[in-house]
Order: structure tokens, then sequence, then C-alpha cells
């Protein structure tokens, strides 16, 4: 600062200089005025940010500070009260030390993160493998042992504050699929995502993303990424968005090329946010155009909603509603579905967070093809993995359930092992909504998720299906299991 100070008297003393030598200089005097006059705003404006970043990192150090002395003042003040009900163990208070510096260390994470935004691009890189073994046909004794991995390799680049430019190459295989080891075909290879993307457009919170991209809306029922999938689901779509904190999308998905008659996807969504709990109203159009008789025009209508209630002592209680509405044409057929679901859930406040679950789904299901409606729920192109049990059995409603809806009614626990892993216990009771044999069969789902550091996640499941007699008619009477272990490393 003191060099820019000297040199900018050694230039007001040139200028004086140059004014005595008569009018002709006095342009260029003026022209070094303003430069000089820009010099010291840039160095004003670099001053202000690097105070600004030394008080942000003082803010976080007291915030550290603060939450490490409260650890520590309970710690002494339980060690004066010891043998009295309520009291935390050393090994307790030394697990919640853990988490705070885990939290710490995400927002840390996230603060970089943001800092970090203001660069030209960056990469990211996800390989994942997944071992089954599994016996799912319902007939004993023809269990099969496979092996998948995906792999993806992103570019998020930003040649401009307010344009952004999205590339996810991806390879999904299963071992072995090959004709020999010799092979280097790129069949598997693929653009998963790949669009460009507009911000603040008009000086306003109005987004634009042009591209193959991922949608996913509310808790996925409907609209969803489908994750677990070793492919996963992308839209050829232009996405509007606006708004912060609560917010609206509009976008159009084209879903088959067919000219005149092709296939497309509409949707309207919003996200209405308020203390603790959020309503996501919205409203899907599907058309398809074609003269055959599956054609389609069908509009569904629905509301999800999410909240989270927090105790003076630390409980938790979280619950999720979500209701749809199904309407239009389906070839000759009238469309008139419905789709009803929620589910409750406590939540400790001990280090484990224990936490349990109850749910019911219902998805309405048409006992009757020979009249002129349809009532059987489509759930679109929903992360149906996420709800109707691990063993994927009804991932593609109606088709999986024979056009006669479903009922499923469900207890979900859970709870921490340590601050790196948690277990889950699902169990499922799953019925038709409709025909006179409704038993579907019960199922089980075990999984324990352990974080090995911040780049690995490993996650083993263990999984039970006991059919019922709906079951059995339509596709086995045996048990039915699968076991899986699943690496996931990114960076």
């Amino acid at each position: 600062m003191k060099n820019i100070a000297i040199g900018q008297w050694a230039l007001r003393i040139f200028v004086i200089v140059l004014l005595a030598n008569g009018t002709a200089a006095a342009q260029s005097t003026q022209e070094m005025l303003e430069e000089l006059e820009r010099l010291q705003q840039e160095v004003q404006a670099q001053r202000t940010q690097v105070q600004e970043q030394v008080e942000e990192r003082k803010r976080e150090l007291q915030q550290e500070q603060r939450l490490l002395r409260q650890v520590l003042d309970e710690e002494q003040a339980g060690s004066g009260a010891a043998g009295t009900a309520n009291m935390m163990t050393r090994q307790e208070l030394e697990a919640e030390l853990r988490i705070l510096r885990e939290e710490i260390e995400g927002l840390r994470h996230q603060v970089e993160q943001k800092r970090g935004s203001g660069e030209k691009y960056s990469m990211g890189l996800q390989v994942r493998s997944r071992l089954e073994w599994n016996d799912t046909d319902f007939s004993s004794g023809r269990a099969d042992l496979q092996h998948l991995m995906r792999s993806r390799w992103s570019l998020n680049a930003t040649p401009h504050e307010n344009t952004r430019i999205f590339a996810q190459v991806q390879d999904a295989r299963l071992w072995g699929e090959e004709a020999n080891t010799l092979e280097g075909s790129a069949d598997n290879l693929d653009f998963h995502q790949a669009y460009f993307e507009l911000n603040q457009l008009f000086d306003r919170p109005l987004s634009l993303r042009i591209g193959r991209q991922e949608l996913a809306y509310g808790g996925q029922r409907l609209i969803g990424a489908v994750g677990w999938h070793n492919v996963g689901r992308a839209f050829d779509a232009i996405h509007l968005h606006y708004g912060t904190r609560s917010w609206v999308d509009l976008f159009n998905s084209k879903l088959q090329e067919k000219g005149e008659k092709d296939r497309n996807f509409y949707g309207l969504y919003s996200h209405l946010q308020a203390e603790g709990h959020a309503w996501e109203p919205y409203l899907f159009f599907e058309h398809d155009k074609n003269d055959l008789a599956d054609r389609l025009k069908r509009i569904t209508l629905g509301l999800h909603g999410t909240g989270k209630m927090n105790g003076a002592t630390g409980h938790a209680f979280a619950f999720e509603v979500e209701g749809a509405f199904q309407t239009g044409e389906r070839g000759a057929q009238d469309v008139a579905a419905f789709m009803l679901t929620g589910s409750g859930k406590y939540i400790s406040n001990h280090w484990r967070q224990h936490a349990i679950g109850l749910g019911i789904d219902f998805l309405s299901g048409d006992s009757d093809d020979s009249d002129g409606d349809y009532k059987a729920f489509d759930t679109l192109f929903a992360t149906n993995h996420k709800f109707y049990g691990f063993m994927d059995y009804f991932l593609n409603i109606p088709v999986h359930t024979a056009q006669r809806g479903l009922l499923d009614i469900m207890l979900k626990t859970g709870m921490k092992l340590s601050p790196e892993a948690k277990i889950d216990l699902h169990l499922h009771n799953f019925s038709l909504a409709e025909g006179d044999e409704k038993a579907l069969g019960q199922e089980v789902d075990a999984t324990l998720n352990y974080a090995h550091n911040s780049a690995t996640q490993i996650q083993l499941g263990a999984l039970l299906f006991f059919p019922g007699d709906a079951m059995e008619t339509m596709r086995g009477g045996d048990l039915a299991y699968k076991l899986y272990w699943q690496n996931t490393v990114k960076f």
C-alpha cells in the first residue's frame, strides 16, 4: 500500500510539470488522472475483499471455539454429577465432539466451494461397483452372481459468471458382457448429461438450462434420477427455473422423436418454503401423438409436502405427504386414477439418532379392462427403488402390478452405530389395490452404510421377500432374496 501511495505522489508531481508545458499536455494529463483514479478504486476494492475474507475466517474460528467450549463445559458439568440417570458417558461426549467437528468441517468445505465458484472449470469423477448375489425369480435354486460397474466423469465450466456448461460422460456395464477380454468397443459409453445454463436472465433469479439433464422433484415419487440404477435417468429437455428460497420450474422434455407425431412430457413444479415445512404443487402433461391404440394425453395434478418439528430437548418429528390425480385419455379409455401417500418419523436427540417411522402408500388400480375407464395410477418417471422395497419388484407401476394398483404399509427404523456407520431396517407389507387375490407379500430390507473416508462410501444389503397368494399367482411362490456389496468412490 505504501508503494502505491509513493507512486501516486510521484505521478501528481509529474502532472504539475506537464501542466507547466502548456495546454498541449492538458489532455494527456487528464487521461493519466483518470487512470490513477481507476487504480485507486481497484486497490480499495481489493482491500475491502481481503478484509471481508479475514472477518469471515475470524467468525468461523470463533464459532468453532464456542462449540468446543460448550462440549467441554458439558463434560465438566457431567463429571460433577456422576451417577444421575440421564448422564452421558465420556465416550458419548467424545462421539458428540466428533460429530460437531465433522459438521464444522462440512460447513468449511461448503464455504470453500463457494469461494472457488469463480473458477473457470472444475472436474469430478465417480466410480461405483456393486456385487449382487440374488435369487429373485421366486424359484429356488436359481441364484445368480453378477457385478455391476458405473463410471462417471464430469466437467463443469463457467466461461462467464452467468453462463455455465456441464458435461458428464458415463460408462455403465455388467462384468463379462463383452465377447472377450480383447474387445474395446464403446457400446456402454454415452453422455449421461450435457447442457448449458444461463443464469440471472434480465437481472432476475431466472435461469435457463437446455440439453440432456437429470430432473428430480419432491421425493422423486413421479420424477427422479434413479441413482440406484446402473445407468440412471436423464431427459432431453428445456428447463426454466425462477426464484431462490421459494421457486417455480417449467420444463419440456422430448421422450421420442417421431416427426409430427412425437412424444413429449411437460411439467410445472413449484416449491413454497415456510418455517419448518414446504409445500410443492405440480402439474405434468404427457402427450404421445401416435395413431396407435396406446396414444396418450394424460394430466397429473398433485401436491407434495414435507416438514420437521424440533422439540426443546432435541427430539424431532418429520412428516411427508403427497397426493396426485391423473386424468385424460389413454387410447379409447378415459383416465381417472389417484395416489395418496403419508409417513411420519421420530428422531431421538441421542448421538445415535435413533429413528422410527410409519408410512402408507396407496396407488389406485383397474380391475375391469373392458369398461371405458382406466383407473390404474402410473408413477411416470419415478425413483421407485426408494419407496417400494429395495428388491425392485415394483419399479414400473402399473405394469409390475398387472394394472391392479398397490397398497404398501411400511415400518422403517435406523440408527448410527458410530459417526461413520449407520444401519437401517425396512419392513413392507404389499397388497394389490384391486382383485380377488390381493396379498403380494412382505419384504425385509436391512442395509449398512459406512463412510470409509470423505471420498469412499460402502453399503451392504440383505433383502428378503416372502410372497403372498397374489405374487405366487403372478410369478411364483418360493422365498426370494438378494445380498449386495456396493462401493462408491468419488472426487
